[in-house]
């Protein structure tokens, strides 16, 4: 097992943000490669799922259908399944806050909980964390610190992204298991499809066929150049790009259901939409307009993940120690 999260069970607590790290998780200005001719920027590959729409729709299916019922996916994975874990006094570890940076300020405020363990690489969101001074959190840069965590030490595992970028998915997947609590929770969001983003000839040629139905206005990328077609980066750009990103990801599904009591999964799809998307995200997060279009899109793409034509590639899970 290698990088961040390596370190966080095998090294001594350090003061967060104490040195500064660069941030590996924002593309840069020179991290670009040229396909048949043309220019393009390494995109951040799970910006997809930030566009307001599917946003709003990952977010009902996260909370069991109920969105108005829960106000985030923690709140219903508690309320929902949290049954053998006690009122209060709780501990949870968040391991990647990017996509959830209000994690934190939840189960601060919640009231349930008086440990929380944040550890992530990116450094700026953290001190974002830290200037918040939430009673009960301790923030850990993820490239420096390291922390002894004991056995059964957490009632709550939450995981955003995080395992995808794991050397040794099957180590860090068993050390979860082994600091969560008997009867504790682990909800975990996580891209489970082909490591390094190899996207697969039938995932290229469905998302081509979807890129069909664009309009041209949709077709400018975030530099507002026009994409002709759905570009999957080679393996060398990917690893340029962060050669932690998606290092084993197709085996953190089957990890976890081996090491964990799965009690949901929940398929988000981006098996078409993510390599669709990718650079084309700020044109179809500007305007409500795409909102029908994008209903549509993640309809084909439901559609084929359900009638087991092509696998999802992105996962929301609940699951439960195994001795529970």
């Amino acid at each position: 097992m290698s990088g961040w999260l390596s370190r966080f069970f095998t090294q001594e607590p350090v003061t967060p943000v104490s040195r500064v790290q660069p941030d590996r998780a924002v593309t840069r200005a020179d991290e670009t490669y040229e396909k048949d001719g043309a220019h393009y920027e390494f995109e951040q590959p799970f910006l997809w799922a930030e566009i307001p729409h599917i946003h709003t729709r990952h977010s009902g299916l996260t909370r069991g259908g109920n969105p108005d019922l829960y106000k985030n996916s923690l709140d219903y994975a508690l309320m929902r399944w949290g049954g053998k874990i006690a009122a209060n006094g709780l501990s949870a570890l968040v391991l990647g806050t990017e996509s959830h940076p209000d994690a934190a300020e939840w189960l601060a405020a919640c009231g349930r909980f008086d440990k929380i363990v944040i550890l992530d690489h990116n450094e700026a969101m953290l001190r974002g964390i830290v200037a918040k001074r939430l009673a009960g959190v301790e923030c850990l840069h993820g490239e420096l610190s390291a922390v002894s965590v004991p056995a059964g030490e957490f009632d709550l595992i939450v995981t955003d992204y995080a395992l995808q970028g794991c050397q040794d998915v099957t180590l860090v997947v068993s050390l979860l298991q082994e600091r969560l609590k008997r009867g504790g929770l682990l909800v975990a969001r996580e891209y489970t499809g082909p490591s390094r983003f190899q996207y697969t000839p039938i995932q290229m040629k469905l998302a081509e066929a979807l890129f069909s139905l664009l309009p041209d206005k949709l077709r400018r990328d975030n530099r507002a150049r026009m994409r002709d077609q759905v570009v999957r980066p080679g393996l060398s750009e990917a690893m340029n790009h962060d050669p932690n990103n998606a290092v084993n990801s197709d085996s953190v599904l089957a990890e976890l259901r081996k090491r964990f009591k799965i009690l949901e999964s929940v398929p988000l799809g981006g098996t078409l939409l993510a390599p669709l998307l990718a650079g084309l995200a700020d044109g179809f997060a500007a305007s409500d307009e795409v909102a029908g279009l994008l209903d549509t899109l993640m309809d084909v793409e439901m559609r084929l993940i359900d009638g087991q034509a092509i696998p999802s590639d992105y996962f929301f899970l609940i699951a439960r120690h195994p001795a529970s």
